[in-house]
């Protein structure tokens, strides 16, 4: 094998020395956009969560006026203007709360792979937050005690939602996303009522 001179040694070196910072600015472009890409969705993640718990507290919040509001006036014939005023309100701050809500979980089925009991899971949560809704709606109390079923899956399905909203997830594609979307809205008021134990037949 012929040795080289010393100019095809040196521009050997020069074309290694290239490819070497080429493959170093490859490498560490790819890492920064990766990068880049987890503080994105962290940052995304930490506005969803507090949006969430604005929501989450305002459920909370509309409950327990309406429990008060119902124990006052427990039909609405015993309704005088300003209590029907009152009525309105708070079931259009429950309404808001549970349109609010649908907008997370296209979000969560748009954004994030899900797993079958995640899915499960926010169907239930869907459910239990339409009930506040219902339950004005149809003048219903809602008292849910500490130690009811449906008092303490809501509580268990909040904080999985919220550890969802939390978790880094890759994407799904269009197709997939729509049939999680499509999961999650099938859970039904009769599959919250086996869950729960509720008696009562409940209206979509």
């Amino acid at each position: 094998m012929p040795e080289l001179n010393n100019t095809e040694i040196e521009l050997l070196k020069t074309v290694l020395s290239l490819l070497l910072l080429f493959l170093t600015w490859f490498i560490g472009n790819r890492i920064i956009h990766k990068w880049d890409l987890k503080k994105k969705q962290k940052e995304q993640n930490i506005l969803s969560s507090s949006s969430f718990h604005q929501l989450y507290g305002e459920f909370n919040s509309v409950w327990r006026l309406w429990k008060v509001h119902y124990d006052d006036f427990p039909t609405k014939e015993s309704l005088s203007g300003k209590e029907q005023h009152r009525y309105w309100e708070l079931l259009n701050r429950a309404s808001g709360v549970e349109g609010g809500m649908e907008a997370f979980f296209v979000k969560l089925a748009t954004e994030k792979t899900l797993s079958p009991p995640d899915l499960d899971s926010l169907g239930l949560f869907r459910q239990a937050i339409q009930q506040l809704r219902q339950s004005i709606r149809d003048f219903n109390k809602m008292d849910w005690q500490r130690e009811h079923k449906s008092y303490i899956l809501l509580k268990e399905l909040a904080v999985k939602t919220a550890l969802l909203i939390n978790h880094n997830s890759k994407s799904p594609s269009a197709e997939r996303a729509a049939i999680q979307l499509s999961e999650i809205t099938k859970t039904d008021s009769k599959i919250w009522a086996l869950q729960t134990g509720q008696p009562k037949k409940i209206k979509a």
